[in-house]
């Protein structure tokens, strides 16, 4: 018998949350590195340990470019 990992998670009674429903982009007045576009939506992730800091994923509203600060 093999078992997915989606049959594991609803025998457990677990959710999948889709991540694209789940986070909201706020605007902040940042200068786009590549465009020097004014403006970027941006949201925060634990992408490392807990001890760290969260990591910040911008987006240029002008032209959808992608930036990160740690």
């Amino acid at each position: 018998m093999n078992l997915e990992s989606r049959d594991i998670r609803r025998e457990l009674g677990m959710e999948i949350i889709e991540e694209h429903t789940v986070m909201e982009y706020s605007k902040v007045s940042k200068k786009c590195e590549k465009c020097g576009h004014g403006e970027a939506t941006y949201y925060t992730r634990q992408m490392r340990s807990a001890d760290k800091g969260q990591t910040t994923l911008c987006t240029c509203t002008g032209y959808g470019h992608p930036s990160q600060e740690n």
